[in-house]
């Protein structure tokens, strides 16, 4: 019994070594409607073949795996996939990455742009997506036009869209910098 066990902890050990990691989608999420350059980072990723999806909407095309660090693909999003997550794995020869998420949304997705500090704000049109990465103490700031009367919906997604803890807020400030509203 002892000889089987050391022999099957020893298989399945070597089996995991060969298995395909996903870290992270970059970017995290698209447009419906939209075909999305996405960038698959992990480890042992060149020999993806393909992709799992739990929901249909999602077609995963222009496969490139050359790195084993990172896959780049087009991921084509189909104009009434359902918003919201949507679940992934990668598969090859090796077995199947952990599950990961791409989010689906109604809005163009905007690329933020470093640096931002209050003095280089970047604008932005309403109803837009800012895909970007909040690094530590990492404050970003973007500006909106809104006429008089008009309302404001902002959210930060965070820690909704990956596997980190990351405590954001948010603060609205009005054209002279005084905060008119914030959520911690």
């Amino acid at each position: 019994m002892t000889r089987f066990s050391i022999l099957a902890l020893a298989c399945t050990t070597s089996l995991h070594a060969f298995t395909p990691v996903l870290s992270r989608i970059d970017p995290p999420g698209g447009q419906a409607g939209t075909e999305v350059s996405v960038t698959f980072h992990g480890d042992r990723l060149d020999e993806t073949t393909g992709a799992l999806f739990y929901e249909t909407g999602l077609d995963l095309t222009n496969l490139d795996t050359k790195d084993p660090k990172k896959a780049v693909a087009k991921l084509k999003i189909a104009a009434d996939a359902a918003p919201g997550e949507h679940s992934l794995r990668l598969a090859g020869p090796g077995g199947v990455t952990e599950l990961r998420s791409f989010w689906v949304g109604a809005f163009p997705t905007v690329d933020e742009v470093e640096p931002n500090p209050p003095d280089k704000a970047q604008r932005i049109e309403l109803n837009r997506t800012v895909h970007g990465v909040a690094g530590n103490e990492d404050d970003d700031c973007f500006v909106v036009t809104l006429k008089k009367g008009q309302r404001l919906s902002a959210e930060v997604e965070a820690m909704r869209l990956g596997r980190t803890m990351f405590d954001a807020s948010l603060s609205v400030l009005d054209a002279r910098g005084f905060e008119v509203a914030t959520c911690d």
